[in-house]
């Protein structure tokens, strides 16, 4: 049996070979391992993203609010995952989702659209006292804002509809009335009152209280005289930043804007009686003065003669000749 005996020049060699293929397995395994931590740092990198870059802000984009239009509510975030995310859509107050991922509960009412890559809109249809001071919330994945949408004075607006305001008016005699009642409006309104060139506001009486969460008002212009020429009422309004035209009559030239009553006939009737019998009463009184002195004119005359011619024959008798 022969056995092989490496020379120490093959032995060399040998292990020159193995330290070799050690160091490139070393640099394979170096090179692999590599290329997979930065790929697994990668996707590590990407949450760390999400998490870090999801930060949700939600606004109010309608201002102002009017009771009856389009409302809209931005939700916007920096992350650019947000489509992988999902997107809810809450009331607070009783924790019902209004929509998820664009999926609405009521779509006459709700609809979501995506503005841009990171900011959705939540559009509130025919805006209603139900849908007002209540807390709305946005929540992208995890993370969420909310607001309040509270009424106030400054960023809410209620126009009142023609079934919601009456008006009456009247001239009568030159003297003006007028009465408007808005049963539902938000804010108080400020209303001018002009009667062509004359202004009437000063001689507006007005009259407000609560309705609700709004309010109701009555406008009053008693017995103010403004002539019996032609002219033309006109009532403006002003609710919040609206400007609305409330009046607007014309007036035509005339003496009595409506006949008079019968009990203003009456005393009317009765002034003339009165004035008719105080002057027969004073013609009456002149003729029988008039009698009275003719009477005594003819009198006086014929007295005044006798006593003459008596005096006469007297001083006739009584002289000697």
């Amino acid at each position: 049996m022969h056995h092989c005996v490496l020379s120490p020049s093959e032995s060399s060699y040998d292990k020159k070979m193995l330290k070799h293929t050690f160091f490139e397995l070393l640099i394979f395994v170096t090179v692999f391992g590599s290329a997979h931590f930065f790929v697994l740092g990668g996707h590590i990198s990407n949450a760390i993203n999400m998490f870090e870059e999801n930060r949700v802000e939600l606004s109010l984009n309608s201002s102002p609010v009017i009771f009856g239009n389009i409302v809209d509510l931005a939700c916007a975030t920096e992350s650019n995952f947000t489509n992988e995310l999902q997107r809810t859509w809450t009331i607070k107050e009783n924790g019902a989702n209004i929509c998820i991922n664009g999926d609405c509960s009521d779509p006459i009412k709700y609809s979501v659209f995506q503005k841009d890559a990171s900011t959705y809109i939540l559009r509130i249809n025919n805006f209603s006292m139900n849908d007002v001071n209540k807390w709305y919330r946005c929540s992208v994945g995890n993370v969420s804002d909310e607001i309040p949408i509270y009424l106030n004075e400054q960023n809410f607006e209620y126009h009142p509809n023609e079934s919601e305001i009456t008006v009456n008016t009247e001239r009568k005699d030159g003297y003006l009335n007028v009465e408007i009642v808005i049963e539902k409006v938000f804010p108080y309104p400020v209303c001018t009152f002009k009667f062509d060139r004359l202004d009437l506001s000063s001689a507006v009486k007005t009259s407000k209280w609560n309705n609700g969460f709004l309010y109701s008002i009555e406008l009053v212009i008693k017995n103010y005289f403004v002539g019996y020429t032609s002219a033309t009422l006109n009532v403006n309004c002003k609710i919040g930043k609206y400007d609305t035209n409330v009046v607007s009559q014309d007036f035509h030239k005339t003496v009595n804007s409506e006949p008079m009553t019968g009990e203003a006939n009456s005393e009317i009737n009765l002034i003339v009686v009165v004035v008719i019998a105080n002057s027969v009463l004073i013609l009456t009184g002149v003729v029988l003065f008039i009698s009275a002195e003719r009477h005594c004119t003819k009198c006086c005359k014929r007295k005044t003669s006798e006593h003459n011619y008596h005096e006469f024959e007297n001083n006739y008798s009584t002289h000697e000749l």
